[in-house]
């Protein structure tokens, strides 16, 4: 409690070598994750696949840290593929224990 929990999300792309990525968490995401788009998130922009972020709790408990990683890219449309632009959404529960 009152300690700082460092946090290090060392991703591995699935659409693109070249993707972009993008955290968002909220302690006010269901367990179900069905009010994704109600909730106000927290976003924590990746630099070469891999995201760095603190976290510091001032009371004990179970604390659930909730949320997804959004892969994303754009690129030109081809001859043969028009598609310019892919997401994918990684989500995640985990449980954290905070205590004196």
């Amino acid at each position: 409690m009152g300690d700082t929990i460092s946090i290090n999300i060392d991703y591995k792309p699935l659409l693109a070598i070249n993707s972009d990525l993008i955290l968002c968490i909220s302690e006010n995401i269901n367990k179900d994750f069905s009010n994704i788009e109600d909730v106000v998130l927290d976003t924590i922009t990746g630099k070469n696949m891999n995201i760095e972020f603190d976290l510091i709790y001032d009371k004990e408990g179970t604390k659930n840290l909730r949320g997804f990683l959004l892969e994303y890219y754009f690129r030109d449309p081809t001859i043969n593929d028009s598609i310019i632009h892919k997401k994918r959404k990684v989500y995640f529960d985990k449980k954290i224990i905070i205590k004196k």
